[in-house]
């Protein structure tokens, strides 16, 4: 299978992304730059253990994403694929935190992806802000600070301060 890359110039990048069968995720959300691919196996059979639990469920490598590797994604029966959650490894641990999931009522259960996305959204919005500052800010601030305009604070040693390799020694 191919990896797609993104385009960060598009309002819904996520709805841009096909994967293998017309799989088209709704809520999978990415930092730029980052490349997807369908993962049908793996080292640890994660994705075989993954079909025995629910068979609308699969893997997505994510390539380029700093904090997450993986995506555990849901085909479900409305049609759309939505994602589950982000992981950084794909281990057993994938499917213990799935089968916890399932075992929760269905009001908790959506009670806690909600408090997820919302939590999503706000690492979301942080990346956004400090890729802004990369961009805007920090260029802004070293070119006010070369023209002269904003000047760093220096600090001087206070009067009667000796001592330290190469001071003079009072006789």
């Amino acid at each position: 299978m191919s990896a797609i890359e993104l385009f960060p110039q598009k309002a819904n990048p996520a709805a841009d992304i096909i994967l293998p069968n017309g799989i088209k995720p709704s809520n999978l959300h990415l930092p730029p730059g980052t490349k997807i691919e369908y993962i049908h196996s793996d080292v640890f059979n994660i994705c075989k253990y993954l079909k025995e639990i629910d068979d609308s469920l699969y893997v997505v490598l994510l390539t380029g994403d700093e904090k997450f590797a993986w995506a555990i994604m849901e085909d479900c029966k409305d049609g759309l694929q939505r994602l589950v959650f982000k992981v950084a490894d794909l281990d057993a641990r994938v499917l213990d935190r799935l089968r916890k999931i399932m075992a929760l009522p269905l009001k908790e259960r959506i009670a806690r992806i909600d408090a997820e996305h919302k939590k999503l959204e706000e690492v979301q919005k942080e990346y956004k802000k400090d890729e802004a500052v990369e961009n805007i800010a920090l260029p802004m601030y070293t070119e006010l600070e070369k023209t002269g305009f904003l000047q760093r604070p220096v600090s001087y040693p206070k009067r009667g301060v000796t001592g330290g390799k190469g001071s003079l020694k009072r006789s």
